[in-house]
């Protein structure tokens, strides 16, 4: 947001506050003005009025819809659905720009504020999955790529502005990714060993645990565990349990780690985007995969030894509290989904008494609706029950008046988005504070704002909430989520692509081709 806004916004805030003589010399890129006023009651409102006017219609102003030049449509598909000539957006290593996929072209385009490029090398593409799933990013921000067409693993150096082939892994089996480490493991047949990549170098001097015939198929260096963790089993495509558990300590030898498991219980696929925690001497492992149980393991000199399990579920960590907080069962009747909490200091899940799912009913059948939102900073945690949100404060979960769903309403999407807390439901849009006090957006200037039905996103640049409506098709800027302006446009927007973060841009689907909203704007 300019400095012109950001004063006036101020200044229209400050004008209920004082009651001395108030004098506002206010230049910014479109106007100036200069407003000298007493400090007589009925004079206050005239100043706010004033200021909001000048205000709403400068930030306006300052926002603006242009075409994006190469997304015009070229599949009969596309003149019908817009959407699908930019899908599935992601900031990849050696593009500036933010990429899509143009879904039925099979084809991929970078964004970069103004135009909309093909891209034309061998790496990024859509073939295998490759776009989607075969990019990998080491911490130190170098990356590797699975290519399927042409098979061979791809590599790009921090910094680069392209990908090069590793000739060497040209037909490769299979790959894993050591996201702590940042180095990739490949096979190039289905018996052979493993060759390590590191910085886009090969070294065969990969010594991974093999066990029952199965080799590695999973490892993930863990610090502060002093260690590395790999699991053994088959190369499926598709998620399988692992035969067992390996660690190895910094200099030392792979040990298998025993574990005895619940009848029922299964170890995890893969440690691929796990979220590990470590706390107390616990390394607590959350698999991506809801279908496998959470393991839990004690740090010793020696290693790891197993401690203990949770449900399989949907867990959520809640940082202040060092609690893990989840859903564990069926979503569908007859079984009833349980809330559990790990604490910092526990291996074995507590269930949470006396909280019961959100549901709804379809015919004959209920569907349970459970969810954990957690927001940033020193927020409690939030847990969804049957009659409105409970909140956990670390030690106790408790129900709240301002947080039931007859206020709130029954399907309420809750987030932190920029400095704000946001509900956003049927009933509207409402502001949580950290008292957790509800405040509804009145001024919001759609009604019932079903999550998909309009978006919300806010841009860090503009330090801006962008709102698209896609019934109406407008879009709408606030710099507060309390004063709202429309956005003019030649055509009805009906979604959202993404951001881009430099030059600020959100990549836009109009009804004939996508549109950048942009600050570029000619005066």
């Amino acid at each position: 947001m300019s400095q012109f806004s950001l004063m006036l916004r101020d200044a229209w805030r400050s004008a209920f506050l004082y009651k001395t003589n108030i004098e506002i010399h206010l230049t910014g890129w479109h106007r100036t003005i200069n407003i000298t006023l007493g400090s007589s009651m009925y004079l206050q409102p005239i100043l706010a009025f004033v200021i909001v006017l000048c205000a709403t219609t400068t930030f306006a102003a300052e926002y603006c819809m242009v075409p994006v030049a190469g997304s015009e449509p070229t599949l009969r598909v596309e003149v019908e659905q817009p959407y699908r000539i930019a899908t599935r957006p992601r900031v990849l290593p050696g593009y500036a720009g933010l990429v899509v996929n143009a879904f039925n072209r099979h084809e991929l385009y970078e964004f970069d504020g103004n135009n909309l490029k093909r891209i034309e090398s061998d790496f990024p593409h859509v073939w295998g999955g490759a776009f989607e799933q075969g990019i990998r990013i080491s911490p130190k921000h170098d990356a590797y790529g699975l290519g399927s067409r042409p098979r061979v693993v791809f590599y790009i150096p921090h910094g680069a502005s392209s990908w090069r082939p590793i000739e060497e892994t040209k037909g490769y089996y299979n790959a894993f990714f050591d996201q702590g480490s940042g180095e990739l493991y490949v096979r190039q047949t289905s018996a052979g060993a493993a060759i390590r990549i590191s910085g886009g170098v090969m070294y065969k001097d990969a010594k991974l645990p093999v066990f029952n015939e199965d080799p590695t198929k999973s490892i993930r260096t863990i610090p502060e565990a002093n260690g590395v963790m790999a699991l053994t089993g088959p190369h499926r495509s598709t998620p399988a349990e692992s035969s067992s558990v390996w660690f190895r300590v910094f200099g030392g030898m792979w040990k298998r780690i025993e574990i005895d498991l619940p009848e029922g219980q299964r170890i995890f696929s893969n440690l691929r985007d796990a979220r590990i925690q470590i706390s107390n001497g616990l390394v607590r492992v959350f698999p991506n995969n809801s279908a496998f149980e959470p393991l839990i393991f004690r740090i010793s000199p020696q290693g790891l030894t197993f401690a203990g399990s949770a449900p399989r579920g949907d867990w959520h960590y809640h940082p202040s509290s060092e609690t893990w907080i989840g859903w564990s069962g069926q979503l569908v009747q007859p079984v009833l989904p349980k809330a559990f909490s790990l604490g910092p200091n526990q291996t074995t899940a507590q269930v949470i008494l006396d909280l019961q799912p959100p549901y709804d009913i379809s015919g004959t059948k209920i569907f349970y609706r459970p969810d954990v939102p957690i927001l940033a900073g020193d927020m409690p945690a939030l847990v969804r029950s049957e009659e409105g949100i409970a909140i956990f404060d670390g030690a106790n979960f408790e129900d709240i008046e301002p947080l039931r769903y007859d206020i709130i309403g029954n399907f309420p999407f809750i987030r932190t988005l920029g400095p704000l807390h946001l509900i956003q439901s049927e009933n509207g849009i409402f502001l949580l504070d950290v008292d957790l006090s509800v405040t509804r957006i009145n001024r919001f200037p759609t009604e019932n704002p079903w999550r998909h039905q309009v978006t919300i996103y806010y841009v860090d640049a503009w330090q801006t909430y962008v709102v698209n409506d896609r019934r109406s098709g407008k879009v709408y800027v606030s710099p507060d989520m309390l004063e709202f302006a429309e956005v003019n446009s030649a055509e009805r927007i009906t979604g959202f692509v993404g951001v881009l973060n430099e030059p600020a841009s959100v990549l836009a689907v109009g009804e004939s081709l996508l549109f950048a909203i942009t600050d570029r704007c000619e005066i």
